[in-house]
């Protein structure tokens, strides 16, 4: 319940000013919701965002590092050599 109301702020906010779609994954993440979570990666991903370069390093998004997608954002990034236990559920 409270990841909702997070998010949904975060959403709201977002309508009327820049929120980090890095952190709006992050809620995502939480929710276990991975299509959204990878949407609002790809949306920071394309922003330039200042957080993704540390993308496998967060622990809040441990739980998409099995998911083909986090691979392919790393490979994106070039940043699969120096996060290769990223792609590994921990």
């Amino acid at each position: 319940t409270k990841a909702h109301a997070v998010l949904q702020r975060l959403v709201d906010i977002d309508k009327t000013r820049r929120a980090s779609p890095f952190q709006l994954a992050w809620v995502y993440a939480g929710l276990d919701d991975r299509d959204h979570a990878f949407a609002e990666l790809e949306r920071a991903y394309a922003q330039r965002d200042g957080a993704m370069p540390l993308l496998a390093t967060y622990w809040t998004l441990d739980s998409l590092h099995d998911d083909p997608r986090f691979r392919s954002l790393l490979k994106r990034m070039k940043l699969d050599t120096y996060f290769p236990e990223a792609v590994k559920p921990r």
